[in-house]
């Protein structure tokens, strides 16, 4: 896990990411890595922190304007990481502009 881990965030800080650390943060959630899992195997998926029923539209990605969330990434077949761009003042899931920034730089990457 700890060198999931390390790759992630060297890809993730390569890649110029760059967020306001007063409004956003990152929420990562690792799948338990075993068997089939193997870190060259696993996808990283933008989603988000809470279901957003009532919330704004979350950045257009694959053809959707609403992005999975945590829970069902990880409770999914397959090997994902889960990637949240959270609100650090209240704690859910980030506007989609900054969602888009996130995004931008694994496009880009």
């Amino acid at each position: 896990m700890r060198k999931l881990a390390t790759q992630f965030t060297n890809a993730l800080i390569a890649s110029g990411v760059r967020t306001s650390p007063k409004t956003c943060v990152l929420n990562v959630n690792f799948p338990k890595v075993e068997g089939d899992c193997t870190p060259g195997q696993i996808h990283v998926v933008l989603s988000r922190i809470n279901p957003g029923v009532f919330s704004e539209r979350d950045v257009e990605t694959c053809g959707t304007d609403r992005l999975p969330t945590e829970a069902s990434v990880i409770n999914a077949d397959g090997c994902h990481i889960s990637v949240s761009v959270g609100d650090s003042t209240d704690k859910t899931t980030a506007s989609a502009d900054k969602q888009a920034v996130v995004l931008r730089s694994w496009v880009a990457s």
